[in-house]
Protein backbone atom coordinates (compact mmCIF):
# COMPACT_ATOMS: atom_id res chain seq x y z
CA UNK A 1 0.00 0.00 0.00
CA UNK A 2 1.43 3.39 -0.56
CA UNK A 3 1.16 6.21 1.43
CA UNK A 4 -0.42 8.23 -1.31
CA UNK A 5 -4.25 7.80 -1.24
CA UNK A 6 -4.03 7.31 2.64
CA UNK A 7 -3.38 11.09 3.02
CA UNK A 8 -6.79 11.66 0.61
CA UNK A 9 -10.18 11.46 2.86
CA UNK A 10 -8.58 13.27 5.90
CA UNK A 11 -7.22 16.01 4.23
CA UNK A 12 -9.08 16.28 1.84
CA UNK A 13 -12.66 16.89 3.86
CA UNK A 14 -10.73 18.79 6.32
CA UNK A 15 -7.49 20.29 5.47
CA UNK A 16 -7.82 21.32 2.05
CA UNK A 17 -11.24 22.61 2.73
CA UNK A 18 -10.21 24.91 5.58
CA UNK A 19 -7.36 25.94 3.66
CA UNK A 20 -9.63 27.55 0.99
CA UNK A 21 -11.70 29.16 3.90
CA UNK A 22 -9.19 30.83 5.15
CA UNK A 23 -7.60 31.73 1.86
CA UNK A 24 -10.15 33.90 0.88
CA UNK A 25 -13.80 33.34 2.03
CA UNK A 26 -15.05 34.67 -1.93
CA UNK A 27 -17.92 33.20 -3.31
CA UNK A 28 -15.34 31.68 -5.81
CA UNK A 29 -14.54 29.01 -3.48
CA UNK A 30 -18.34 27.50 -3.03
CA UNK A 31 -18.39 25.42 -5.80
CA UNK A 32 -15.14 23.67 -5.79
CA UNK A 33 -16.20 22.86 -2.48
CA UNK A 34 -19.20 21.90 -2.94
CA UNK A 35 -18.01 19.51 -5.83
CA UNK A 36 -15.33 18.26 -3.47
CA UNK A 37 -17.63 17.64 -0.46
CA UNK A 38 -20.44 15.56 -2.83
CA UNK A 39 -17.48 13.14 -4.47
CA UNK A 40 -15.90 12.86 -1.18
CA UNK A 41 -19.75 11.57 -0.37
CA UNK A 42 -19.60 9.20 -2.73
CA UNK A 43 -16.11 7.71 -1.37
CA UNK A 44 -16.96 7.26 2.05
CA UNK A 45 -20.70 5.68 0.49
CA UNK A 46 -18.53 3.56 -1.08
CA UNK A 47 -16.14 2.76 1.75
CA UNK A 48 -19.38 1.40 4.06
CA UNK A 49 -20.00 -1.03 1.19
CA UNK A 50 -16.69 -2.82 1.05
CA UNK A 51 -16.69 -2.79 4.64
CA UNK A 52 -20.00 -4.57 5.13
CA UNK A 53 -18.67 -6.41 2.71
CA UNK A 54 -15.73 -8.24 4.19
CA UNK A 55 -18.14 -10.05 6.58
CA UNK A 56 -20.59 -10.74 4.31
CA UNK A 57 -17.92 -12.53 1.85
CA UNK A 58 -16.24 -14.99 4.94
CA UNK A 59 -19.72 -16.05 6.10
CA UNK A 60 -20.64 -16.96 2.70
CA UNK A 61 -17.06 -18.43 1.67
CA UNK A 62 -18.01 -20.72 4.68
CA UNK A 63 -21.72 -21.73 4.06
CA UNK A 64 -20.32 -22.81 0.50
CA UNK A 65 -17.42 -24.85 1.72
CA UNK A 66 -19.58 -26.81 3.51
CA UNK A 67 -22.59 -26.81 0.99
CA UNK A 68 -20.05 -28.37 -1.60
CA UNK A 69 -18.29 -31.02 1.47
CA UNK A 70 -21.73 -31.87 2.59
CA UNK A 71 -21.21 -30.97 6.14
CA UNK A 72 -22.89 -29.03 8.78
CA UNK A 73 -23.57 -25.30 9.25
CA UNK A 74 -22.76 -24.26 12.71
CA UNK A 75 -23.71 -20.49 13.51
CA UNK A 76 -20.70 -20.45 15.78
CA UNK A 77 -18.72 -21.01 12.86
CA UNK A 78 -20.31 -18.22 11.11
CA UNK A 79 -19.30 -15.86 13.75
CA UNK A 80 -15.88 -16.96 14.14
CA UNK A 81 -14.83 -16.41 10.35
CA UNK A 82 -15.85 -13.03 10.24
CA UNK A 83 -13.02 -10.31 10.63
CA UNK A 84 -15.08 -7.97 12.64
CA UNK A 85 -17.12 -8.15 15.45
CA UNK A 86 -20.73 -7.01 15.01
CA UNK A 87 -19.68 -3.76 17.67
CA UNK A 88 -16.38 -3.77 15.62
CA UNK A 89 -17.74 -3.13 12.37
CA UNK A 90 -20.24 -0.68 13.70
CA UNK A 91 -17.02 1.40 15.16
CA UNK A 92 -15.74 1.57 11.39
CA UNK A 93 -18.83 2.87 10.25
CA UNK A 94 -19.46 5.09 12.65
CA UNK A 95 -16.14 6.65 11.85
CA UNK A 96 -17.03 7.18 8.68
CA UNK A 97 -20.58 8.75 9.47
CA UNK A 98 -18.54 11.24 11.81
CA UNK A 99 -15.76 12.30 8.92
CA UNK A 100 -18.20 12.85 6.87
CA UNK A 101 -20.66 15.09 9.18
CA UNK A 102 -17.43 16.86 9.73
CA UNK A 103 -17.01 17.49 5.78
CA UNK A 104 -20.39 18.82 5.95
CA UNK A 105 -20.04 20.79 8.48
CA UNK A 106 -17.03 22.95 6.92
CA UNK A 107 -18.75 23.09 3.74
CA UNK A 108 -21.52 24.68 5.63
CA UNK A 109 -18.93 27.04 7.11
CA UNK A 110 -18.19 28.00 3.99
CA UNK A 111 -21.23 28.66 2.57
CA UNK A 112 -22.01 30.64 5.49
CA UNK A 113 -24.89 29.24 6.87
CA UNK A 114 -26.55 30.46 10.11
CA UNK A 115 -24.23 30.21 13.03
CA UNK A 116 -26.50 28.95 15.32
CA UNK A 117 -27.14 26.10 12.96
CA UNK A 118 -23.98 25.58 12.95
CA UNK A 119 -23.41 25.52 16.59
CA UNK A 120 -26.05 22.81 17.17
CA UNK A 121 -24.27 20.31 14.29
CA UNK A 122 -20.93 20.93 16.01
CA UNK A 123 -22.00 19.89 19.04
CA UNK A 124 -24.19 16.60 17.80
CA UNK A 125 -21.06 15.81 16.18
CA UNK A 126 -18.80 16.67 19.40
CA UNK A 127 -21.15 13.80 21.33
CA UNK A 128 -21.01 11.40 18.80
CA UNK A 129 -17.34 11.37 18.54
CA UNK A 130 -17.16 11.07 22.35
CA UNK A 131 -19.91 7.86 21.96
CA UNK A 132 -17.73 6.28 19.06
CA UNK A 133 -14.03 6.93 21.40
CA UNK A 134 -15.85 4.83 23.72
CA UNK A 135 -16.98 1.81 22.14
CA UNK A 136 -13.79 1.86 20.28
CA UNK A 137 -11.59 1.60 23.63
CA UNK A 138 -13.84 -1.34 24.95
CA UNK A 139 -13.09 -3.49 21.25
CA UNK A 140 -10.45 -6.64 21.47
CA UNK A 141 -9.02 -8.58 19.57
CA UNK A 142 -5.79 -7.78 17.55
CA UNK A 143 -7.81 -7.09 14.33
CA UNK A 144 -8.91 -3.59 16.02
CA UNK A 145 -5.62 -2.50 17.63
CA UNK A 146 -4.45 -0.10 15.10
CA UNK A 147 -8.18 1.13 14.47
CA UNK A 148 -8.55 1.52 18.54
CA UNK A 149 -4.73 3.90 18.79
CA UNK A 150 -6.31 5.60 15.84
CA UNK A 151 -9.04 7.06 16.70
CA UNK A 152 -8.44 8.88 20.28
CA UNK A 153 -6.35 11.43 18.82
CA UNK A 154 -9.17 12.38 16.20
CA UNK A 155 -11.29 12.82 18.87
CA UNK A 156 -9.45 14.46 20.86
CA UNK A 157 -8.69 17.40 18.03
CA UNK A 158 -12.27 17.45 16.41
CA UNK A 159 -13.56 18.35 19.69
CA UNK A 160 -11.13 20.70 20.44
CA UNK A 161 -12.01 21.93 16.83
CA UNK A 162 -15.59 22.07 17.50
CA UNK A 163 -15.05 23.56 20.86
CA UNK A 164 -13.36 26.48 18.91
CA UNK A 165 -16.62 26.90 16.71
CA UNK A 166 -18.89 26.69 19.83
CA UNK A 167 -17.11 29.79 20.98
CA UNK A 168 -17.37 31.71 17.52
CA UNK A 169 -13.91 31.82 17.53
CA UNK A 170 -14.00 30.42 13.41
CA UNK A 171 -10.68 31.47 12.85
CA UNK A 172 -9.14 29.75 15.61
CA UNK A 173 -10.64 26.38 14.59
CA UNK A 174 -9.88 26.31 11.05
CA UNK A 175 -5.99 27.06 12.21
CA UNK A 176 -6.36 24.32 14.24
CA UNK A 177 -7.53 21.69 11.95
CA UNK A 178 -5.05 22.95 9.24
CA UNK A 179 -2.19 22.75 11.61
CA UNK A 180 -2.67 19.92 13.86
CA UNK A 181 -5.24 17.25 11.63
CA UNK A 182 -3.39 15.92 9.23
CA UNK A 183 -1.80 13.48 10.93
CA UNK A 184 -4.22 11.60 13.34
CA UNK A 185 -6.98 11.83 10.72
CA UNK A 186 -4.98 10.40 7.95
CA UNK A 187 -3.61 7.54 10.27
CA UNK A 188 -7.66 6.82 10.83
CA UNK A 189 -8.35 7.17 7.27
CA UNK A 190 -4.87 4.97 6.53
CA UNK A 191 -6.08 1.86 9.12
CA UNK A 192 -9.65 2.17 7.16
CA UNK A 193 -8.26 1.88 3.47
CA UNK A 194 -6.18 -1.22 4.83
CA UNK A 195 -9.33 -2.77 5.96
CA UNK A 196 -11.11 -2.01 2.74
CA UNK A 197 -8.03 -3.09 0.47
CA UNK A 198 -8.64 -6.78 2.48
CA UNK A 199 -12.18 -6.25 1.94
CA UNK A 200 -11.54 -6.00 -1.94
CA UNK A 201 -9.06 -8.50 -2.19
CA UNK A 202 -11.14 -11.26 -0.42
CA UNK A 203 -14.46 -10.85 -2.41
CA UNK A 204 -12.39 -10.66 -5.46
CA UNK A 205 -10.46 -13.82 -4.64
CA UNK A 206 -14.08 -15.48 -3.73
CA UNK A 207 -15.84 -14.30 -6.84
CA UNK A 208 -12.76 -15.98 -8.56
CA UNK A 209 -12.94 -19.25 -6.96
CA UNK A 210 -17.10 -19.04 -8.00
CA UNK A 211 -15.81 -18.79 -11.88
CA UNK A 212 -13.96 -22.02 -11.28
CA UNK A 213 -17.27 -23.88 -9.67
CA UNK A 214 -19.74 -22.40 -11.76
CA UNK A 215 -17.73 -23.54 -15.17
CA UNK A 216 -16.61 -27.23 -13.75
CA UNK A 217 -20.39 -27.72 -12.58
CA UNK A 218 -21.19 -27.27 -16.34
CA UNK A 219 -18.72 -29.21 -17.98
CA UNK A 220 -19.13 -32.34 -15.45
CA UNK A 221 -22.29 -32.08 -16.91
CA UNK A 222 -21.30 -31.96 -20.44
CA UNK A 223 -18.77 -34.45 -20.45
CA UNK A 224 -21.95 -36.75 -20.54
CA UNK A 225 -22.44 -36.13 -23.79
CA UNK A 226 -25.82 -37.79 -24.99
CA UNK A 227 -26.93 -38.57 -21.82
CA UNK A 228 -26.67 -35.12 -20.47
CA UNK A 229 -29.35 -33.07 -19.86
CA UNK A 230 -30.21 -30.10 -21.85
CA UNK A 231 -32.16 -28.12 -19.28
CA UNK A 232 -29.56 -28.62 -17.07
CA UNK A 233 -27.04 -27.24 -19.37
CA UNK A 234 -29.02 -24.00 -20.28
CA UNK A 235 -29.25 -23.00 -16.49
CA UNK A 236 -25.27 -23.97 -15.60
CA UNK A 237 -24.55 -21.47 -18.74
CA UNK A 238 -26.93 -19.29 -17.43
CA UNK A 239 -25.74 -18.77 -14.52
CA UNK A 240 -21.89 -18.64 -15.70
CA UNK A 241 -23.03 -16.11 -18.16
CA UNK A 242 -24.53 -14.06 -15.47
CA UNK A 243 -21.46 -14.50 -12.97
CA UNK A 244 -19.29 -13.30 -15.91
CA UNK A 245 -21.13 -10.00 -16.55
CA UNK A 246 -20.73 -9.63 -12.19
CA UNK A 247 -17.09 -10.25 -12.45
CA UNK A 248 -16.41 -7.98 -15.23
CA UNK A 249 -18.02 -5.00 -13.52
CA UNK A 250 -15.95 -5.85 -10.53
CA UNK A 251 -13.00 -4.82 -12.00
CA UNK A 252 -14.31 -1.08 -12.75
CA UNK A 253 -15.39 -0.96 -8.84
CA UNK A 254 -11.88 -0.37 -7.28
CA UNK A 255 -12.15 1.80 -4.23
CA UNK A 256 -8.49 1.57 -4.50
CA UNK A 257 -9.18 4.35 -7.74
CA UNK A 258 -11.50 6.45 -6.24
CA UNK A 259 -9.09 7.46 -3.28
CA UNK A 260 -6.26 7.60 -6.04
CA UNK A 261 -8.70 10.48 -7.45
CA UNK A 262 -8.94 12.23 -4.18
CA UNK A 263 -5.30 12.29 -3.60
CA UNK A 264 -4.59 14.05 -6.80
CA UNK A 265 -7.73 16.67 -5.73
CA UNK A 266 -6.48 16.89 -2.03
CA UNK A 267 -2.79 17.44 -3.88
CA UNK A 268 -4.61 20.45 -6.11
CA UNK A 269 -5.83 22.39 -3.03
CA UNK A 270 -2.70 22.13 -1.12
CA UNK A 271 -1.11 23.52 -4.65
CA UNK A 272 -3.91 26.50 -4.35
CA UNK A 273 -3.01 27.48 -0.99
CA UNK A 274 0.09 27.84 -1.95
CA UNK A 275 0.10 29.52 -5.38
CA UNK A 276 -0.19 33.33 -6.12
CA UNK A 277 -4.19 32.67 -6.77
CA UNK A 278 -4.24 33.53 -10.10
CA UNK A 279 -6.57 32.44 -12.67
CA UNK A 280 -4.34 29.57 -13.87
CA UNK A 281 -4.15 28.80 -10.29
CA UNK A 282 -8.22 28.97 -10.41
CA UNK A 283 -8.76 26.95 -13.19
CA UNK A 284 -6.03 24.01 -12.20
CA UNK A 285 -8.32 23.59 -8.87
CA UNK A 286 -11.40 23.39 -10.75
CA UNK A 287 -10.31 21.19 -13.24
CA UNK A 288 -8.84 19.25 -10.86
CA UNK A 289 -12.35 18.76 -8.60
CA UNK A 290 -14.37 17.96 -11.86
CA UNK A 291 -11.88 15.59 -12.68
CA UNK A 292 -12.56 14.10 -9.03
CA UNK A 293 -16.11 14.58 -9.08
CA UNK A 294 -16.22 12.29 -12.36
CA UNK A 295 -14.37 9.15 -11.39
CA UNK A 296 -16.04 9.14 -7.61
CA UNK A 297 -19.33 9.28 -9.31
CA UNK A 298 -18.40 6.30 -11.88
CA UNK A 299 -16.61 3.53 -9.61
CA UNK A 300 -19.58 4.93 -6.55
CA UNK A 301 -22.13 3.82 -9.59
CA UNK A 302 -20.18 0.83 -10.35
CA UNK A 303 -20.24 -0.70 -6.94
CA UNK A 304 -23.69 0.38 -6.07
CA UNK A 305 -24.65 -2.11 -9.40
CA UNK A 306 -22.78 -4.76 -7.95
CA UNK A 307 -24.07 -4.27 -4.34
CA UNK A 308 -27.95 -4.57 -5.97
CA UNK A 309 -26.99 -7.84 -8.47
Amino acid sequence: MTNRPSRTMGCALITGILILLTACGTTGYRSPISKFQDASSVVIASTRIYLTELNKVERDKYINEQVSRKAQIQLIQIEAVQVFSRDGLKARLDALDQLSTYGDLLAKLANNDAPERITVQAQGLGDALKNLSDTVNGLTGSENQNFKTAVDPVATLIGEVLNLIVQQKIKDALDKAIQAGDAPINRLLNVIRSDITVAYERKRNALSEMRVILVDEYNREAQKGDRSDPEKLRVFAERIRTHENHWELFASANPGEALDAMAAAHTALVNYAKSPKKTIDVASLVDAMETFAARAQRIGKAIQELRNR
